[in-house]
């Protein structure tokens, strides 16, 4: 009986160490593959547990990103709608009249999703007390490959 208790621990074990290994590797290739709309959202939430707490400023702040980014987006995709880029809302209007195509779509979608990220960022959180920690992950995102840098530090140092 004990040498069963044995051997069936051993297996469990073994088994969870398998699990945890499998589950680590699946993080860690997830984590490396995140897009560019991931990456700023990460910033934006780090931006969020380093300033005040304001629940309903930061819920605003969260949908504002995701409208800015989701628009900077579509505009460069022929199947998409925007949101609010060139339309009315309630008594707000947003005008635009398109845009020309560039010869590399995903680039362009990065880079104004990246530019609108940044910009959103850079007004709201301004005043937050670690501002510029917040800023240098700015930076880190600016300085992976394919992304354009708006040298958010040079702002404010």
């Amino acid at each position: 009986m004990k040498q069963y208790l044995r051997s069936l621990t051993s297996r469990t074990v073994g088994l969870c160490a398998l699990f945890i290994l499998f589950s680590l590797s699946s993080i860690h290739s997830f984590a490396q593959d995140n897009s560019v709309a991931r990456e700023w959202n990460d910033v934006v939430l780090e931006a969020i547990r380093n300033d005040f707490a304001r629940p309903t400023v930061h819920s605003r702040n969260l949908f504002h990103s995701s409208i800015l980014m989701y628009d900077s987006w579509a505009i460069y995709d022929e199947e998409a709608d925007t949101y609010f880029l060139g339309k009315t809302l309630g008594e707000f209007e947003c005008l635009f009249e398109g845009i020309s195509e560039p010869p590399n779509i995903q680039a362009a979608q990065e880079e104004a999703m990246s530019y609108a990220a940044y910009r959103l960022i850079l007004s709201r959180f301004a005043d937050s007390p670690p501002c510029r920690r917040d800023l240098l992950l700015c930076q880190s995102i600016d300085a992976k490959p394919g992304v354009h840098h708006f040298s958010c530090l040079n702002r404010l140092l």
